[in-house]
């Protein structure tokens, strides 16, 4: 017996002839014997012990080559010296190991040769023992080295006649040894349990004899497939496949009962193991058996959808490589980060996993939607975006679906989405947003209204621009979903939407354009609509007005603005209301954006024609209040003050202008085109900002001056010479935009002037008035005629030499009506030097506007 075991082809043979002869001479009893012993070394390939001594040869010579010396590598002691010599005691134990792994498999091969030689003489002997020789023997056949498979396989021809009809009979026990030994610690074992599976299942009669070992099988294998021995992985993966391919033929809808069987065992090891996995192998043949099945198990895959549904979504995110979610987690830029979350969820709603859940929505009815809902909501709060996106993918293509019949979970689908369209993830809101509107399509009336409300109390509540962006995001999927959803709840919703329409635009943001697509939607004429609704809107606006927010400020501040330039019929009685709500709110300190209430109330002072005034008491009120504005100083807010007041100004019938001259005294004093820094730390940008506020500032006071210019003459008298005298003497050190403010405000002061106007009031009716009277024309006419020659001399601006002519056509005028002989020739001199090369002007304007004044000097 010990024989058997040598590593000599020739000393094997003889031994099991010699055994053959010993089991012919041997009684019952003996040949039991030898029978049960040589099965135990065929089966465990165990040896008797020997004790091991220097010289006790473990190798045979040149097996494992050579010493770094020369010497051999054969006995106990020579490989004791290479260890030794090496410093690595533990490799003595490597090669004691490989040495008995080498003995183990020669024994094993020595049974074999003995078994061939008893086998053909035991016949009766060897039956008992057939339940425990077959399931080794089959798997032995498989043994990647040739020599033990060849040994193997005629000891099977030589116990069994008919291996198919053996294989059968013994179909169980061999699965189960193939099984259990498929994870061994052998790679040769692993190897050799997987090809053997392979052979045994596709001999099989039918998959339904391995249901039992099914879901263990599948487990098995995905471990193998992840082996750190190449062949064995490979062996695995083969075996996989072969396995899919069989499950999925068993599975078929015309298999009845065993298919459903047959998916039942396999499907939650696929789902709960397989499409997760972290080997890409693994992933591979199990979302490609679970695809197949879908289409091969039809309709009597309706039982298992509610737990295949939830896993094939949340496996499209799993799936996704971390590296891309660490770069977007990663890049700065808003933008770039955007395009690749729309990437990423492009490849999550094309991915496989999310194409079977599509095969599957055609076996999907409203009582197995309600079963799944609960883990698809769930699923709604993972933190992988591809979940996320293959969520709301799955939602919308259940309204496809199921449609009508999604009324009654509509609801609980919306909430839950809900709290999804704030996610900080641009991405993820867009996709929900969708899926919350095709959702609402067929959700119940209350639902809506419900959901309306909701949108608008978390509109006023969240002022960020990511979050109003998702709730104009979900209105506008309502509004493609189903527009009479919004046409039904427009009285709650159009306040709200007129508001948001004027909050301040960020960079990059389109929450205002989607606010005003969704007014579009309400009211395809924004007049019409702000008319119908002007109650409730005023209502919200005043709210807003007094609110603690400043950002509510100033989008009703905007709102009013559009109100005013949109009402073309006028605001009638609403606009009282608006103008209280406005005094009330310029109260207090100044905050960024506190000037579009300014420009608000202003609109709202300036009335159309043929609309009733402002009455006075309240036109008085705003004037206050922009005077009280005006004199803040802060110079951007101030020049929007003074702008404002200046329009508003001429809705109040009082004389302000000693109040108002004292505010701009100051600013007008001022000469920006020599402005130098405040301080060393003040840079040159610094220096240019404060000259272009300076210059705003001027331009602004000027325009209020002209604007603001008294009706009573003695109040003219009083500022008249300071007003022309001052504008003279800056006019040519000022800058051009100033320059045009300059040439406006005189415009507008002496369409005014009472000393040029025949219907005025004669201030005095002495002879010494009349002189005083025909002085201060005479002081006005130089003053206005050394703007003009200064203008056309040294200008060559088309606006500024306009305006300057405009001048001089009011003067000429007011002068002929006065019949002021000396003054009109003054302003002639100047045209005659002028008129020749004003004619030849490219500009019609300017060209027009000389033969005009020619006129009045014939």
């Amino acid at each position: 017996m010990d024989y058997l075991s040598e590593n000599s082809d020739i000393v094997q043979d003889v031994a099991s002839k010699g055994l053959s002869l010993v089991y012919q001479n041997s009684d019952e009893n003996q040949k039991k014997a030898l029978v049960a012993q040589i099965i135990e070394q065929l089966t465990s390939g165990k040896r008797s012990v020997a004790q091991v001594t220097e010289d006790t040869k473990i190798f045979e010579e040149g097996q494992l080559g050579t010493a770094p010396t020369g010497g051999n590598l054969s006995t106990y002691k020579e490989l004791c010296s290479l260890a030794s010599d090496l410093n690595q005691p533990d490799l003595l134990y490597k090669f004691m190991h490989l040495a008995h792994h080498n003995s183990m498999w020669n024994s094993k091969r020595g049974a074999a040769f003995g078994f061939h030689s008893i086998a053909l003489q035991a016949g009766a002997q060897l039956s008992e023992h057939l339940p425990r020789i077959v399931p080794r023997l089959y798997r032995y056949r498989f043994d990647p080295t040739p020599r033990i498979q060849n040994s193997m396989a005629s000891i099977w021809h030589a116990i069994v006649p008919n291996t198919q009809q053996t294989v059968h009979k013994y179909h169980k026990e061999i699965l189960n040894d193939l099984v259990a030994n498929m994870t061994s610690n052998q790679w040769r074992v692993r190897m050799s349990c997987c090809n053997a599976l392979t052979d045994l299942l596709r001999g099989a009669q039918n998959l339904r004899q391995s249901l039992d070992q099914l879901p263990t099988i599948w487990l098995q294998l995905f471990r193998v497939m992840d082996d750190v021995h190449e062949g064995t992985r490979q062996a695995a993966a083969s075996t996989a496949n072969v396995l899919s391919k069989l499950c999925i033929q068993a599975s078929d809808v015309n298999q009845g009962k065993d298919g459903k069987e047959i998916v039942s065992a396999i499907l939650p090891v696929l789902l709960d193991t397989g499409i997760t996995n972290l080997v890409k192998e693994v992933r591979s043949v199990s979302l490609q058996t679970v695809a197949k099945l879908v289409t091969a198990a039809g309709n009597s895959l309706a039982p298992f959808l509610p737990r295949l549904v939830p896993a094939l979504v949340g496996a499209a995110g799993e799936l996704e490589s971390a590296k891309l979610s660490y770069l977007s987690t990663a890049l700065a830029d808003t933008g770039s980060r955007e395009l690749l979350d729309d990437m990423r969820a492009n490849a999550a709603r094309h991915h496989y996993t999310t194409d079977t859940v599509v095969k599957c929505m055609p076996f999907i009815n409203i009582d197995t939607f309600k079963e799944m809902l609960p883990s698809i909501l769930e699923l709604t709060k993972s933190p992988q975006l591809g979940t996320k996106v293959a969520c709301a993918h799955f939602l919308v293509l259940a309204t496809h679906y199921l449609r009508a019949e999604l009324e009654p979970v509509a609801g609980k689908i919306m909430s839950n989405l809900l709290n999804g369209i704030f996610d900080r993830n641009a991405t993820v809101r867009k996709n929900y947003a969708e899926a919350l509107g095709q959702v609402s399509a067929h959700a119940k009336p209350q639902s809506i209204e419900k959901l309306m409300k909701k949108l608008i109390t978390l509109y006023e509540t969240k002022e960020d621009d990511a979050s109003r962006s998702a709730i104009a995001l979900t209105l506008k999927s309502v509004a493609k979903a189903k527009i009479e959803h919004i046409k039904d709840n427009e009285d709650i919703l159009a306040p709200v939407v007129f508001l948001a329409m004027h909050a301040p635009k960020e960079d990059d943001s389109t929450t205002v354009e989607s606010f005003e697509e969704i007014w579009s939607d309400m009211s395809p004429t924004r007049e019409s609509g702000i008319r119908q609704h002007l109650p409730d809107i005023r209502a919200y606006i005043e709210q807003a007005l007094v609110s603690g927010s400043w950002t509510k400020k100033i989008q009703a501040a905007n709102a009013i603005k559009t109100i005013c330039k949109e009402m073309a019929s006028g605001l009638g009685e609403e606009r009282e209301p608006f103008i209280r709500s406005l005094l009330a709110a310029v109260q207090g300190k100044t905050f960024d954006g506190k000037q579009h209430i300014l420009e608000a109330m202003a609109d709202l002072c300036v009335v159309k024609e043929g609309s009733p005034a402002v009455s006075q008491v309240l036109a008085t009120e705003c004037v206050d209040a922009l005077v009280a504005e005006s004199r803040k100083q802060e110079p951007v807010y101030k020049k929007h003050a003074l702008t404002a007041l200046a329009r508003a100004f001429p809705a109040a019938s009082c004389d302000r202008f000693h109040q108002l001259y004292e505010i701009v005294k100051q600013i007008l004093s001022k000469d920006e085109l020599t402005m130098d820094k405040d301080s060393d730390e003040e840079d040159n940008d610094g220096v240019r900002q404060r000259r272009e506020q300076l210059t705003a500032l001027k331009e602004a006071a000027y325009d209020l001056l002209g604007k603001a210019w008294p009706k009573d003459p003695h109040t003219q008298e009083k500022y008249q010479d300071l007003f022309f005298e001052h504008c003279s003497k800056a006019y040519p050190t000022s800058s051009r935009s100033t320059q045009l403010a300059i040439l406006a405000s005189i415009a507008s002061v002496l369409e005014r002037l009472a000393i040029l106007s025949n219907s005025g009031e004669p201030m005095e009716t002495d002879n010494v008035a009349l002189s005083n009277g025909d002085k201060a024309i005479s002081g006005v006419t130089n003053q206005v005629a050394t703007i003009i020659e200064y203008t056309l001399k040294n200008s060559n601006q088309v606006r500024n030499r306009r305006d300057a002519l405009n001048l001089m056509e009011i003067m000429i005028k007011r002068l002929k009506e006065l019949q002021k002989i000396e003054e009109i020739n003054k302003l002639r001199d100047i045209y005659q030097i002028y008129a020749q090369d004003l004619s030849k002007e490219s500009s019609h304007e300017l060209r027009s506007k000389v033969d005009t004044i020619k006129v009045y000097f014939n």
